[in-house]
């Protein structure tokens, strides 16, 4: 399993909206808002993380904390 950033994997952030979508029925497009602002800022909030195994996205943690 690996650890992966979002504001440093912008590749996953559609996979990881999906995810997260499917877990708390938020909608996957307040999700990709938030992974964005992540990626264009370089605050500490928004942060976004996904574990992965191989190209298995098997959990995710973030938000604005």
């Amino acid at each position: 399993m690996e650890i992966l950033k979002i504001r440093e994997h912008g590749e996953l952030a559609d996979q990881a909206s999906e995810w997260f979508h499917s877990k708390w029925k938020v909608p996957v497009e307040e999700y990709r808002k938030s992974m964005d602002e992540c990626m264009k800022n370089e605050d500490a909030v928004p942060q976004w993380y996904v574990a992965m195994e191989g190209n298995k996205l098997i959990a995710g943690a973030g938000g604005k904390i």
